[in-house]
């Protein structure tokens, strides 16, 4: 695999105006059917259909894949990378447990569950090149083949992580009879999920609502802005 995409690059003509034109037009088309969705505003996002959702999904996705097979394919080149990538997760590791420790003792609380994800994420790129090293040095796999395929572990990770459902968070609300209602996601085509809590994990009460229904009784979403 590894040959054939070098062999690809190889004998792609860039002189040849009508190759680089005949690309362009193709990646200017995946682009543009996909562009909209990734700026969706979060209203828009509660309303899109499967199709619309599985677009933008795919889209981040592979975007995420291309930059973290580009990252870690560079960065196991040099020995001197990983063992600098080695160095910044013991940091990280280190700094993670200074953090919770402080919490512990009952400081810092919004400081550590505001940065622990985002250390989290920072461990799981940094860790990402060296096991791809490890697995193209002791395997004898091709290191282009492990590259793709511990980038795709690594997604997956995220995807796991970072992307579950069960904690999401709204600042899209609604009212019903005075009552407030945080909107999470569309279910189905006519339905949209909605809590009593700002996250869905914390949530109480939980409700579907009828598009068709809040379309009829005029009711509109608002931003909540307050700090809960």
């Amino acid at each position: 695999m590894e040959e054939s995409l070098l062999d690809w690059f190889n004998n792609f003509d860039f002189n040849n105006i009508y190759s680089v034109l005949i690309f362009s037009i193709f990646m200017i088309v995946v682009l543009a059917s996909c562009i909209g969705s990734l700026y969706a505003t979060n209203i828009e996002i509660l309303l899109m259909g499967k199709k619309e959702i599985l677009k933008r999904t795919s889209m981040i996705y592979i975007i995420l894949f291309v930059a973290v097979c580009i990252t870690n394919y560079t960065f196991i080149l040099e020995a001197t990378s990983v063992f600098m990538c080695m160095m910044l997760s013991a940091l990280a590791i280190i700094l993670y447990i200074v953090l919770y420790i402080i919490y512990k003792f009952g400081k810092l609380e919004q400081v550590f569950f505001r940065y622990k994800y985002i250390i989290g994420l920072v461990l799981i790129l940094l860790l990402s090149p060296i096991i791809t090293y490890v697995c193209s040095t002791t395997t004898g796999i091709k290191t282009l083949n492990c590259t793709i395929l511990c980038a795709l572990v690594e997604i997956a990770i995220i995807a796991l992580l970072y992307f579950n459902q069960e904690g999401a968070v709204s600042n899209i609300i609604i009212e019903i009879y005075g009552e407030k209602w945080y909107v999470f996601r569309r279910v189905d085509t006519q339905y949209l999920l909605c809590g009593d809590k700002k996250e869905l994990k914390n949530s109480q009460k939980t409700i579907l609502l009828q598009l068709d229904d809040i379309v009829k009784k005029h009711r509109y979403f608002k931003r909540n802005n307050e700090n809960q």
